[in-house]
């Protein structure tokens, strides 16, 4: 199974250290911004598929539109190396050894939220990535649900 998704909303940092925490990886975090190139992101993936890091690129729609068609090549590239079981790829022209639990996980910022340097994802790169959507959870709404869990008759009350 691949392991590449693409969250909707920008996570925080201490999600990043319990995700390490809990599954025992290896887990690298790189802001992106309009200075990181094509060239930049594919060293980055030579260490992370060498490595078997769990890369997270923060505010990946921050990168510049024309690099982001050459980085979902490079990412179709890892995404069919990873889904195929290939020990071998092929990066900055030179063969790199994978390790196959290596993942790749970005965060996105919405554009219609007054978030400035924004792209839009083209398509060839959206259909590389899971969506998933988050919220606030309801704290209230929870408590009352473990309540009642507990055996308490009026969780509403307390």
């Amino acid at each position: 199974m691949v392991k590449i998704l693409m969250f909707l909303m920008e996570l925080e940092r201490p999600i990043y250290k319990s995700i390490r925490k809990v599954f025992g990886r290896q887990v690298l975090v790189f802001n992106c911004d309009e200075g990181i190139d094509f060239k930049a992101m594919e060293r980055i993936f030579i260490d992370l598929t060498k490595s078997g890091a769990w890369g997270y690129f923060d505010e990946f729609n921050r990168l510049l539109e024309e690099q982001l068609s050459v980085i979902s090549i490079q990412i179709q590239n890892i995404q069919f190396t990873l889904k195929n079981r290939i020990d071998l790829i092929s990066l900055l022209n030179q063969n790199v050894n994978v390790d196959f639990n290596s993942c790749i996980y970005v965060t996105m910022n919405p554009d219609s939220k007054g978030y400035g340097g924004r792209s839009k994802l083209h398509d060839n790169l959206k259909i590389l990535f899971r969506p998933v959507a988050m919220s606030v959870p309801d704290n209230l709404q929870i408590t009352q649900t473990l309540l009642y869990a507990e055996g308490f008759k009026n969780g509403e009350i307390l």
